[in-house]
């Protein structure tokens, strides 16, 4: 592990533990830790309508998926390009929507507030780089912290004019109703979106996974 990643870690640790005391008001003291509280989701969640699944359109023209993992089926992508692309605007989409009745679950790994969480404390986390990700990301230590059955879908894309091909670029299962913010090295952020990032970030943490992406 080179230098400049441990000078990383520990910058993302002291961060994120100053901006948890912030938040959560504990600027002295230690909070419960998350390993000692029931985790329940909040009843609130997922309560956004599902999306008609009657009178479909057939999707014709072609579509690029960047991502197919996170846990999709040849049944989540079909309907994402048949049936939620045609009801989008031409441009950028991103859109957190209700999985209909006739398709299977999603998982997330994610643990946090925005699930229902308590907010997962630095005690409760290492920091591991995932893949090729420039930076770490919070990840729950220990196995009782798993993914999550959820009912939610996030997806992120462009719909093409016309016939030109549609761009799919991930859609991933939620228990919140918001999109995940990215993580706050992500160097596509301007600084006020990087500053959000990191308070998501510093009480919100990912289950171990087998995925790298």
């Amino acid at each position: 592990m080179s230098n400049d990643a441990d000078d990383l870690r520990g910058l993302a640790r002291e961060l994120n533990q100053s901006i948890f005391n912030q938040e959560t008001g504990t600027e002295t003291g230690q909070p419960q830790s998350p390993s000692n509280q029931t985790w329940t989701r909040n009843p609130l969640h997922n309560r956004r309508a599902d999306m008609n699944t009657e009178n479909t359109t057939t999707q014709t023209k072609p579509c690029t998926f960047h991502h197919k993992d996170h846990g999709l089926t040849d049944e989540h992508t079909n309907w994402i390009t048949d049936t939620f692309i045609p009801s989008q605007p031409d441009g950028f989409f991103l859109e957190v929507v209700r999985l209909p009745h006739n398709l299977p679950d999603l998982t997330t790994a994610l643990y946090g507030p925005s699930e229902g969480d308590p907010p997962v404390h630095e005690d409760d986390v290492k920091y591991v780089t995932r893949g090729e990700r420039p930076g770490p990301s919070r990840i729950l230590v220990g196995t009782a912290f798993k993914p999550r059955a959820c009912r939610n879908i996030c997806i992120i894309g462009i719909k093409a004019k016309e016939y030109k091909t549609d761009t799919v670029f991930t859609a991933y299962g939620t228990g919140s109703n918001e999109p995940t913010p990215r993580e706050w090295w992500d160097t596509s952020l301007v600084p006020k979106e990087a500053i959000k990032a990191a308070k998501f970030w510093s009480n919100h943490a990912l289950a171990q996974t087998n995925e790298e992406d």
